[in-house]
This record gives C-alpha cells, structure tokens and sequence, in this order.
C-alpha cells in the first residue's frame, strides 16, 4: 500500500491533508471591492476555487452611496438650481448634497437669519 505524504490543503474537492475531510477551512468568506462595487464570496465552492469581482462602478449620485466605488461618498454631486419653501421661506439656489439627501438653500429671513429647512418661518434653526 503506498504511503502519502499530507500536503497543504487546496480547493479541489480531495483530502490533501490526509485527515479525512475535505476543503476543510477553505469556505471562507471573501470581501473584494469598494462602495457599490463591493462583493463578498465563499472562496472554494464544492471544491471549485470562486474568484472575487467587483461590481461594476456606476455614475455618482446624491444617495449616501459610493456609487463610482472610488471610497468616497457623494463626492462628485453636482448641484442644480432650484426653488424651494413658500412664503417668507422661499429661497432660490443651487442644491447641495448632505448626508445623501439633496437639500435646498436655506431662506433668508427679514431679520437676515437663516430659516430652517423645515419651513420654520420665524428666523430660528
């Protein structure tokens, strides 16, 4: 009867290591790509290696998102003109992205401050 020597164990479905079970250790979860684009696998599959790809990057948008999968949130946001609030809140202005949320300026008051976004019309914050 020939004699084996245990070799390293590998993702092919064998017993390499001679202990009686295989691709033991091998499923192991694996993380690969940023933001949008990230994926998570299970590395050796009924004894298939699995290769980890990313998604694939897609065009920034205002959602607290990594949407280019570059590991910055939001960064590209271009702003828009826009009106919002009624009244005395009314306010024109270009529109900014904060914490994924698209956001009007905030109106001036007659007293000069600045309204809250809520329709708070009495000039607090």
């Amino acid at each position: 009867m020939p004699h084996y020597e245990p070799l390293p164990e590998m993702c092919n479905g064998l017993d390499d290591d001679c202990d009686g079970d295989s691709d033991e250790g091998l499923g192991v979860s694996v993380t690969c790509g940023v933001g949008a684009c990230a994926k998570t696998i299970v590395a050796c599959t009924d004894g298939t290696p699995v290769d980890c790809v990313p998604g694939t990057a897609g065009t920034e948008i205002c959602n607290g998102i990594d949407d280019d999968c570059d590991g910055s949130i939001d960064e590209d946001y271009q702003g828009h003109p826009t009106t919002c609030g009624v009244g005395a809140c009314a306010s024109s202005g270009t529109s900014q992205c904060v914490g994924g949320a698209h956001t009007c300026p905030p109106a001036r008051t007659k007293q000069g401050a600045a309204a809250s976004q809520t329709g708070d019309e009495s000039g607090r914050t």
